[in-house]
């Protein structure tokens, strides 16, 4: 029997994120859809994912992977992936999922997706357009 997936609280990507030393709460600074080029004058240096995922049973294993979808085609092409496990004391615990993605992996115009997944099963995506700044050749 497949291992129970945890459930994806909330996924977003945005230009930072920042933890108040007293309580501890997340702030999701700038939430995007869309990113300038970063290899161009104005492009975004970094881009941050923050998750909250919570139904984990023990050590749970989650993947993210970012992936470059191929204009007018089904297939897409992996720019990086990467594999954590999150330990879960119970159920109801949640936790934060903190990812900085650097500029340089969005050398490419279009849509990219990012996409969390644990056990071989994708549980949710973002979709992320990698844009050339006004007036500049795509």
């Amino acid at each position: 029997m497949a291992p129970t997936p945890p459930i994806v609280l909330c996924m977003v990507l945005c230009d930072g994120l920042h933890t108040d030393p007293r309580t501890q709460k997340k702030f999701v600074l700038g939430t995007c859809t869309e990113i300038v080029m970063p290899s161009r004058a104005g492009g975004q240096d970094q881009v941050w994912l923050f998750a909250e995922l919570t139904n984990g049973h023990g050590l749970t294993p989650i993947e993210f992977r970012l992936v470059h979808s191929l204009a007018g085609e089904v297939k897409e092409s992996l720019v990086i992936s990467t594999e954590l496990a999150l330990p879960f004391a119970n159920p109801r615990q949640v936790h934060f999922v903190e990812l900085r993605m650097d500029g340089a992996l969005f050398g490419r115009l279009g849509e990219h997706r990012a996409i969390l997944a644990s056990a071989g099963r994708d549980l949710v995506e973002r979709r992320l357009i990698v844009i050339a700044p006004d007036g500049a050749d795509s």
